[in-house]
């Protein structure tokens, strides 16, 4: 079967980045919300709040690059001012938080060092937060556990990503009718509360769009059902 053979050869493939759900220590928890905070309009992977503090963490898997150069240099300059607004509101501390995989942690390391900027930065190794590189603020975060099943990467919106997240649906599914939101609520499964608004509409509006690109050029066994999908 197609579908089948696609899904199990993107499985470990299926992203590049893990959500780190802190939930048990965070009463406040919101994943890619938009903020804005001294006139820069950031979206973060993850605003928490704890001990007073408000923490903007970045999770990444990938090697430094410009985008995230200039990423670390905007949340460097937030470090010790407070108050951010949007969709993420809090009066306390900014601390900036980077959460970088092993290979690429020494990367990252001498960037933040040779700029002098200020921002935490904790290694990721077999899915654990294993220690804090930088300071010491986020040491109650050290020894979590990211969920494994989250691999859902927030950066990567393409069709070719979304894609395969829609042939891994409906190998998981198997035939019915089904609409965007379920394709949605799956994606996102019992974390849908923590995901902002702004981030689920995005992601309606493009999964909408790859199930017609879907549909039109390349899955024979799926049709158009109302405002709705069929698979056949």
């Amino acid at each position: 079967m197609l579908v089948k053979n696609i899904f199990e050869g993107t499985l470990k493939m299926y992203c590049n980045k893990v959500i780190p759900f802190i939930v048990s220590i965070s009463e406040r928890v919101m994943v890619c919300p938009f903020i804005v905070s001294y006139g820069m309009k950031l979206r973060p992977d993850v605003v928490l709040e704890k001990d007073n503090k408000v923490f903007i963490v970045e999770v990444t898997g990938h090697r430094l690059d410009r985008r995230k150069s200039v990423q670390i240099s905007k949340y460097g300059k937030l470090r010790n001012k407070k108050g951010i607004s949007g969709e993420f509101n809090s009066r306390f501390e900014i601390v900036p938080v980077f959460i970088v995989s092993r290979e690429y942690i020494d990367m990252y390391l001498n960037f933040i060092r040779n700029q002098s900027t200020e921002v935490n930065l904790l290694k990721l190794e077999n899915n654990e937060i294993s220690s804090s590189v930088t300071f010491d603020e986020v040491s109650f975060i050290d020894g979590v556990k990211l969920e494994k099943e989250m691999y859902f990467d927030i950066d990567d919106m393409s069709v070719m990503k979304m894609e395969r997240y829609i042939l891994e649906f409906m190998y998981y599914f198997g035939e019915g009718i089904f609409s965007v939101d379920d394709v949605v609520n799956w994606l996102l499964r019992n974390y849908k509360p923590y995901f902002s608004k702004s981030f689920i509409s995005t992601l309606r509006k493009v999964i909408k769009k790859t199930i017609d690109y879907v549909i039109d050029y390349k899955i024979s066994g799926v049709r158009r059902y109302g405002n709705k999908f069929l698979i056949i």
